[in-house]
């Protein structure tokens, strides 16, 4: 059973092989809590509902017989737990994971292009592309490039190492304005493609904003390119609306441009911080 969290919810369905939650915080603020589950006798699996894979979860028995989890829910994030018969480690012997510890800061000297615009820029400081000359109004694609050199004692063996892109800031509600939207300021505007020494690492889009990258890393110089989107609306706020005077004349006025007036350009691009933890 979930604790009463309003912003969390679970949907749990009983099978032969075990029972599974799904859970749901659909809320923009991060989430610490001990969920206890009515099933006994079961071990713990977690699974990432993006890749499909099981990762080691710390769970205890409580004196009911019960099993509580400790769960960390980043604002928006959901998690999949099956409590299962298979064999697992006991309980006794697990830890919480650790904490992320800081090990390189990426947050500057970043090469960006702008393709089909013929400009390019070198960022000593992340930033929005709407505070740079020549790209208010852009929207598309931006390329951003570094290499890192790392030695063998920054790749420790048995270290997981993440690319993080910093938090996500919770809009409050008197900010908020009308329409379907996530009420949080992503560090990421829009989307981002991950790419390491050529290969695709993955992409970030939302809480938690980090990839693991281990595999995708070697001792020596190491290539990043991370190809950034943003919205439509950039490009529409540098250009006036269309003249729809004589479609009225003929047809008369049937619809309002809604919502189009006093467009402004929204951040985009990698706003920062980015640095490489280990966990």
């Amino acid at each position: 059973m979930i604790p009463r969290v309003s912003d969390i919810g679970f949907i749990r369905r009983k099978l032969e092989s075990g029972d599974i939650y799904f859970l749901a915080n659909t809320g923009n603020q991060a989430r610490d809590v001990e969920a206890a589950f009515r099933v006994k006798n079961l071990s713990v699996e977690r699974w990432d509902p993006f890749t499909g894979t099981k990762l080691a979860t710390p769970w205890k028995e409580a004196p009911d017989g019960r099993i509580i989890v400790p769960l960390h829910l980043e604002p928006y994030e959901s998690k999949v737990l099956k409590f299962t018969n298979s064999p697992d480690t006991p309980a006794s012997s697990r830890s919480r994971p650790r904490q992320p510890q800081a090990c390189v800061d990426m947050g500057r000297d970043w090469k960006v292009g702008f393709p089909g615009t013929g400009k390019s820029v070198r960022m000593d400081r992340l930033g929005s592309w709407t505070d740079l000359d020549g790209v208010r109004f852009y929207s598309g694609q931006a390329v951003y490039q570094k290499t890192l050199a790392l030695t063998d004692s920054m790749l420790k063996q048995g270290e997981r190492i993440y690319l993080n892109f910093g938090e996500g800031v919770p809009i409050e509600p008197h900010h908020r304005q009308n329409g379907t939207q996530a009420w949080i300021e992503s560090p990421v505007r829009e989307a981002a493609v991950v790419y390491i020494n050529g290969y695709r690492a993955g992409s970030v889009w939302c809480p938690p904003y980090e990839l693991e990258i281990t595999t995708f890393l070697h001792s020596g110089t190491n290539d990043f390119r991370i190809v950034v989107r943003n919205l439509a609306i950039n490009e529409m706020a540098g250009k006036s609306l269309p003249d729809y005077r004589l479609l009225y004349d003929r047809c008369g006025k049937r619809f309002d441009a809604q919502d189009m007036n006093d467009l402004q350009p929204l951040p985009s691009g990698l706003l920062g911080p980015i640095s490489l933890v280990t966990r």
